[in-house]
This record gives C-alpha cells, structure tokens and sequence, in this order.
C-alpha cells in the first residue's frame, strides 16, 4: 500500500527494500549505476562548525597492504574487510551466553563481568571465562549435531539461515550490535538443544528412558478451503495495511508545493519584504543559486541559545556552539520525510517563537540543516526574523 501512495510522487515500486542495497554498493564499494536516486542535497559547507562528514564514493574502495603505498591491492586485501565483518558478527553473537555461574545483571555483564564487551578491550580473558566460552561453544555444537540426528537438513536450515544473514552483513561492511540481534535466536535455539540432549544422556545413564518421539508423523495434504482461508487472511492483512495511507486520500495536504516567485509575490504583498529590507529581485537572484532554498511549513520546537549554549547530544544545531541561534523544526512538503532542521544566526533573541505557526524561509542547505536568511512567521502581523550580522546574499552563509 505504501509503494502505491509513493509512486505517484516519483518513488519506484518497492524502492525502501532495494534501495538500501543500491546505497550500499555507492557508499561501501563506489559502484554508481543508472538506477533511480532519490535527491540528494549538497553537502555541509566548509564554513560550518562540524567537519566535513560526506562519503567518499569518487572511486571504489581499495585496501593497501602495509609497507606498499603505490602496490595495487590484490584480490584478498579488496575482500580482508568482509571477512573481518563475517568473523566479527560470527564471535560476538554468542559472547552474550553465560561467562560465569553467578546469575549477573544486565548492568554487570556487560560492564564489568567480560572484557570483551568493553570498546577498548584488545584481546584475553580469564581462565573461568574461557573455560565458559568452550563450554558454550560445545552445547552449540551438541544441539547443531542432535537436530541433524533427527532431522537433517531441516534440523540444520536454522545454521544455513544464520550464516546466510551474517555473510550478506559482512558484504555490506556492517557488523556488531543490532545487526546481529536478527538471528541471535538461532544461537539460543541450539545452545538449548545441547542442553536438552545432555539431561537426556544423564536420564538414560540413571535408569530413566524419557518418551521421545523418533518417527516423524505424515503430513496430511492441505484441503482447498485452506488455501482460501490464507489467501482471504492475506487479503485482510493487505486492507488493513491499506488503512493509513487510504486515510490522507479525502483530504487536500495544508502545505502546498509553488513556485518561488508566487512565494515571493505574497511576502512582498504582505509587506514582509520591506520590514526584512530585502528586495524581491535581490532574492530571485539569491534564489538562483542551487544551494538556496526557499520551504513553507509549520514551526516545531523552536529554541533560542546564547553562544556557548546547547544541548548535551551531539546533534547540530542543537549542541553547543560558540554563537548565538534560533533552531527549530519544520515540517511540510519539502526534504526527506517532510521535515527540516532550520538555524538562524542572531545575537537577539526573537521577541517571540509562536510553536506551529506557519513560517517561510529563505536561506542556504547544507547537509543535515538549512541555514536561513530570514524566518517569515505567519501571524497577523507577520513577523520577520532576520539573521544577523547580514552577510552577502550567496551560499554557503557563513556562520559568526
């Protein structure tokens, strides 16, 4: 259903599933192709306060073995990285079994119990620790063996599915934390195996035979009302998924997509212009810039912050910074999602910063933020919100 509501605003079918592995083969590896890009807008300037952060996607990625700066890469140095990743995936998604007989909190375990779960840890555990480590490697292996004693290759498709997912992780040169949670499953499956193939040895070996059952019971064919009732299921499913974009069908978005100059002609209607002492023919040429912007939208979460003022995430242009400024959220037809980050350089603080008022900028993109120019704010009267010290009008606006 989501595919559907996205084509006509110029989405492919089914692009959210293959774009992450288009994005991958450009950012990992440099590999451009011919294939829809969603856009892309240009990148954080020089003149901001962070480092330039963009991926170098220029040329594909070569590995230089060490000692050989002008040695062309050979074919194991192009794939070192995805073996890396593979073992580094396979290792860390059984380090979360137990490393001791103390029943440990998440707390301990993860921050004092095993060193391995430290980012500067570089390598050695302890005798008790390794001791654990082969004992949980063993049942893993024990629950692999007795699931294909008694079933096969049905027994062993949760190891084929396991590895299959790490090896595609490490072909995207991604690994640890969250990627792995997927399949972690599988590990705890088999370690549970092994643990249940040992209490039925030590059963047997006191005398007690538990029931097992050995035959494997036939599968009767599926009757037609069955596949009926699935496809009726899928059906339900597909309607129900259908609900939230069906929803925004009757009515018209508040925020509509125009041109610039009829943005122009109302602001210089309405006077904005004039008390922003900016002229329409100074911003349609600011405008022809391919870097300046010109969004309308609704104001969400302004915040003002004094020079050396921020907040303690790391998040720009929220954290600190050595000047003065106006952040806040838009949200409208514009940008990834609709929604943008704004920043507006000033000493003064705005007399007033109404939340979800409807406001018009004008200013310069960078890569995560807009830089504005000037903040329109659509209240009667309009107020004007200018950044200052006024800088030539071209991109990128330097920031004090």
């Amino acid at each position: 259903p989501w595919d559907i509501r996205n084509l006509p605003n110029g989405t492919p079918m089914f692009y959210i599933y293959y774009s992450r592995i288009e994005t991958i083969l450009r950012v990992r590896y440099g590999i451009q192709g011919d294939s829809y890009n969603p856009p892309v807008y240009s990148m954080r300037s020089e003149v901001s306060d962070l480092p330039d952060i963009r991926p170098q996607i220029s040329s594909p990625v070569s590995f230089k073995p060490k000692n050989a700066a002008n040695t062309p890469p050979r074919v194991f140095d192009r794939f070192y990285p995805v073996v890396n990743n593979f073992f580094h995936n396979l290792v860390t998604s059984v380090l979360f079994l137990p490393s001791s007989f103390a029943l440990e909190d998440l707390q301990t375990t993860v921050k004092v119990s095993a060193p391995y779960w430290r980012q500067d840890w570089v390598g050695g555990v302890s005798l008790a620790q390794s001791v654990f480590i082969a004992i949980n490697l063993t049942l893993i292996a024990l629950g692999i063996a007795a699931a294909w004693e008694r079933n096969k290759l049905i027994g062993s498709l949760p190891v084929v599915l396991f590895l299959a997912y790490l090896s595609s992780n490490a072909l995207a040169l991604t690994s640890g934390g969250r990627y792995i949670t997927p399949v972690d499953w599988v590990v705890c499956i088999y370690y549970m195996l092994g643990l249940l193939q040992l209490a039925l040895w030590a059963l047997r070996y006191i005398g007690v035979t538990p029931l097992v059952e050995d035959a494997q019971p036939e599968v009767p064919a599926l009757p037609k009302a069955q596949y009926f009732k699935a496809f009726a299921s899928l059906a339900a499913v597909f309607m129900i998924g259908s609900l939230i974009p069906a929803a925004e069908m009757p009515f018209e978005p508040i925020y509509q997509k125009r041109a610039r100059y009829e943005t122009l002609a109302v602001l210089q209607q309405q006077g904005s212009l004039a008390q922003a002492k900016l002229s329409r023919a100074q911003l349609t040429k600011f405008l022809s810039d391919p870097n300046a912007v010109l969004i309308e939208g609704r104001m969400l979460y302004p915040r003002y912050y004094r020079a050396k003022k921020g907040e303690s995430k790391q998040v720009y242009p929220y954290m600190t910074l050595n000047y003065s400024r106006l952040a806040f959220l838009t949200i409208g037809p514009y940008g990834v999602g609709g929604v943008e980050n704004i920043i507006v350089a000033n000493e003064k603080r705005p007399k007033f910063a109404p939340q979800a008022a409807d406001v018009i900028i004008i200013g310069c993109r960078n890569q995560t933020f807009i830089n504005a120019l000037a903040v329109f704010v659509q209240t009667d009267p309009v107020y004007v919100y200018v950044r200052s010290p006024r800088l030539p009008l071209r991109c990128p606006l330097q920031n004090p």
